[in-house]
């Protein structure tokens, strides 16, 4: 009898304790302040993966205060309303492409100018490009907080046919990603095309296009190379992913958390760099051997490098002729790229 009684007293304080550290751990989940995070690439996608590597650290550091909840693959709303879906509140952090709503980021749009950032790579140019965010990109990222932005590698044309050289891009239907790639595309006489991501392989296919702007790892990601083995190797401007957080959000949370938010997105633009040059690499490696590289003779390059110098100083003007400190801002990126890439020889 005494036996049984010991361990029922022991069964019921073990039964008292489960309760206690399931409602301390109930009380903490209900406390913590969840943060919705949209965007539209897949779940498995290794760019989202550093948005949660981040967002693991903070909620670590926040000690349960915060949790982020994540819907990849437009489960919130298509690619080109993930930036408003965070302005807006709908979503509270949104990792994006600029280029998905051409004009709405004027001077960001000025870093897919082709040849912006010369040789250095995607993580040396986040850090530049992340350097002058605060004085230059804010205004047109209003409603937000950027966190984080990075340049992806340069795209290149991919195709089912062979192009020679530039001058056989005249007339040819080329999809694009952005409105400043479609420009460079028509500097070089080509028919700029926009065709949502998920389609443009179907497209060059059926021969509703001529050719696929863009990089290795877009072309690893969609499996251009069932499609065609041709590539035309003359860069035409790097794209650029942001991660921003909604600007009333964010002011919202206690300052500890604010200060936290902070200091861990520090590096957050460097490791998007790191991740999108890394993809990049990895695709390269396994495709190139898959494909016939046509690459421009000195003569044919040089002259497409002065129509498309010719252009990007008309861009520069015109965004400067609308207000926009354009000339002042893309000065100061070349300046922080070349300072890069001389410290790295």
């Amino acid at each position: 009898m005494a036996t049984d009684m010991n361990r029922r007293s022991v069964l019921a304080g073990l039964s008292a304790s489960v309760m206690l550290a399931t409602s301390g751990r109930s009380r903490a989940s209900e406390g913590a302040v969840e943060l919705k995070v949209s965007t539209f690439v897949p779940g498995q996608d290794a760019i989202l993966d550093v948005v949660r590597t981040w967002a693991d650290g903070v909620e670590q550091r926040s000690r349960g205060r915060l949790r982020f909840v994540y819907f990849p693959s437009s489960q919130m709303g298509p690619p080109d309303r993930q930036f408003d879906l965070a302005r807006k509140g709908a979503a509270d952090v949104s990792l994006f492409l600029h280029g998905f709503t051409p004009g709405r980021f004027p001077l960001t749009e000025l870093a897919y100018l082709p040849g912006t950032f010369g040789t250095i790579d995607s993580e040396a140019g986040a850090a530049a490009l992340s350097a002058l965010s605060a004085e230059f990109l804010g205004s047109e990222h209003a409603g937000t907080k950027l966190l984080a932005i990075a340049p992806t590698p340069e795209a290149r044309i991919f195709s089912t046919g062979r192009f020679a050289g530039w001058e056989a891009l005249a007339g040819r239907r080329i999809r694009h990603s952005s409105a400043t790639t479609a420009d460079t595309l028509r500097a070089l006489r080509a028919v700029p095309v926009g065709v949502p991501s998920p389609e443009m392989v179907d497209a060059l296919q059926k021969g509703l296009v001529d050719g696929l702007a863009i990089n290795w790892q877009a072309a690893a990601d969609w499996r251009v190379e069932e499609v065609g083995r041709q590539l035309l190797d003359v860069p035409l401007g790097a794209a650029t992913f942001g991660i921003v957080m909604n600007s009333a959000r964010y002011e919202a949370l206690p300052v500890a958390l604010r200060s936290l938010i902070d200091e861990s997105a520090l590096g957050l633009s460097q490791a998007l760099g790191r991740e999108l040059g890394a993809a990049e690499r990895h695709a390269a490696e396994r495709l190139r051997p898959l494909f016939e590289v046509a690459t421009l003779q000195d003569a044919d390059l040089a002259q497409a490098h002065a129509i498309l110098d010719a252009r990007r100083n008309v861009r520069i003007a015109a965004a400067q002729a609308r207000g926009l400190p354009a000339s002042a801002f893309y000065e100061r990126l070349i300046d922080r790229v070349r300072s890069s890439a001389e410290a790295r020889t």
